[in-house]
């Protein structure tokens, strides 16, 4: 496989990501690119903060936090769609396609 071939799998693969994480959340891909603040970029935000916390106690504790903060509007492991209201999991979005 040449570099430009590699690149061009490695864009594709990004795309699909971004598209499953935007279904999931019930957007266009394109929201995720907004100058302004918004729930989108905060989210996206708080995915890459989950990921760079590498100690599973300490991720546990987050979790406590966010649930606590939330007023346990949200069950463990599920998230609401914001327009159908839907419980689904963004750990699923996330997956690689098999």
């Amino acid at each position: 496989m040449s570099m430009t071939d590699h690149q061009s799998q490695n864009r594709e693969n990004k795309e699909a990501m971004l598209k499953r994480l935007a279904d999931a959340l019930d957007c266009s891909p394109k929201e995720f690119f907004g100058e302004a603040p918004n729930k989108l970029s905060q989210a996206a935000e708080l995915l890459r903060l989950w990921f760079a916390i590498e100690d599973v106690h300490d991720r546990a504790k987050a979790l406590v936090l966010l649930r606590n903060m939330s007023g346990g509007k949200v069950a463990p492991g599920e998230t609401k769609a914001p327009a159908s209201g839907e419980p689904i999991a963004l750990a699923h979005a996330m997956q690689k396609p098999e």
